[in-house]
């Protein structure tokens, strides 16, 4: 079954990229504080699938569609299956593959149907080669637990209630971004985010300020310090930036 599986995914990977505009999804998920504490082992697997459109923003008031989430398909007998496929959604990135951003490329590997991460010092040098299964969930109890998928353009899902981070290349001020955007980045908002085994966090925000509540405990109440941050969208023509509070 796996083997099959893996096969169905290497062809959808190629039809994506031969009849439309294929990019990388990287979810990151709530942090197991409990099972890191054990030292779990870091091999993992799990699968999570979603369906939706691209929510792109309007001209003038830049708001983000309402989106649907996708549904779960069956995953691995992995301890760490539920991490992804019932945890709790830290953030979804999404990237252009086969282009390098701040010497991270991601790239399809035909030759097993997995997908390459290249880590350099810099954009056109070599570097460390990473390999990842589409689906899998993976835990280094480093971070927050992980997971790649390679998606069509036209599935990209942008939920409503979220904070938005936008990076793209072109001109200014304009609708470039839909084009030429390099990284999309979305956060729930009101959601309570472990951060390592001590801490947590949560996000907050309006047209005009992003709140990020920080606490010395789990559950995001006590010990609580606020920091205020203004959204500002950046321009310089090589690196640009649009953030949005989507609600």
């Amino acid at each position: 079954m796996k083997l099959l599986f893996s096969l169905i995914v290497l062809i959808s990977i190629w039809i994506n990229n031969v009849y439309g505009v294929s990019l990388l999804s990287l979810k990151t998920f709530q942090y197991d504080s409990i099972g890191c504490s054990k030292q779990h082992s870091s091999d993992s697997q799990g699968s999570f699938s979603g369906s939706g459109s691209f929510g792109l923003l309007e001209d003038n008031n830049r708001k983000l569609g309402s989106i649907d989430g996708g549904g779960v398909e069956p995953g691995s007998e992995s301890s760490f299956e539920s991490l992804c496929d019932n945890g709790e959604l830290v953030s979804e990135t999404f990237y252009r593959l086969d282009d390098c951003l701040l010497g991270w490329t991601f790239s399809i590997d035909y030759d097993n149907g997995t997908i390459k991460k290249e880590i350099s010092f810099e954009c056109g040098q070599k570097g460390s080669l990473h390999w990842f299964k589409p689906f899998e969930c993976y835990n280094d109890c480093l971070s927050s637990p992980y997971m790649y998928t390679i998606i069509e353009m036209d599935d990209i899902e942008i939920p409503k209630e979220t904070y938005v981070e936008i990076q793209y290349h072109g001109e200014c001020d304009n609708n470039d971004w839909k084009k030429n955007f390099d990284t999309i980045k979305y956060t729930p908002l009101n959601q309570c985010f472990i951060n390592g085994e001590s801490s947590s966090y949560s996000l907050n925000c309006n047209s005009t300020t992003l709140q990020t509540t920080q606490s010395e405990k789990l559950n995001c109440l006590v010990y609580q310090d606020f920091l205020y941050t203004n959204i500002l969208d950046q321009c310089t023509g090589s690196e640009n930036y649009i953030n949005i509070c989507n609600k």
